[in-house]
């Protein structure tokens, strides 16, 4: 996939957001993946056009739906994903409920907020469990 020209009057944060983008592009050709998933990549890169920020919000657009898609259709995911997404779940999904337990329990509703660190203990263990499968398993994109 050809990624449109960086525009000359590209700032050094668009710069990096494209090399990036580039990266990514070349980390997923190295796996096999479904005609529908590229075709769905070629389309994001397609819709990349502009000039200065506008151009650096696509890109970013572009990457974040690429990541999204690799990782919902074809299980690849960048490196942390998996922490990245289970701290803010753990901390909602279970800390906040904790606390709620606790303060409750204690008739304290200030203890609310111990349930948030467990919380974020749980989510970033099962989020580093997933991620050490994944890279067990080579479905990992190397392209920070």
């Amino acid at each position: 996939m050809k990624l449109p020209p960086l525009p000359a009057d590209a700032n050094e944060k668009t710069q990096k957001r494209y090399a990036r983008l580039e990266r990514l592009i070349a980390a997923a050709n190295e796996f096999e993946l479904k005609p529908e998933t590229e075709a769905y990549i070629a389309e994001q890169v397609g819709s990349i056009s502009g000039e200065g920020k506008q151009f650096s919000r696509r890109v970013l657009r572009a990457q974040s739906r690429i990541i999204n898609r690799l990782a919902q259709k074809e299980k690849l995911t960048p490196p942390k994903y998996y922490t990245n997404l289970w701290t803010g779940l753990g901390m909602g999904a279970f800390g906040v409920p904790m606390g709620v337990a606790f303060g409750s329990a204690m008739e304290n509703m200030a203890l609310i907020s111990i349930g948030i660190p467990i919380g974020l203990a749980i989510g970033v263990a099962i989020g580093a469990g997933l991620d050490n499968k994944a890279k067990a398993e080579d479905r990992v994109l190397d392209f920070e």
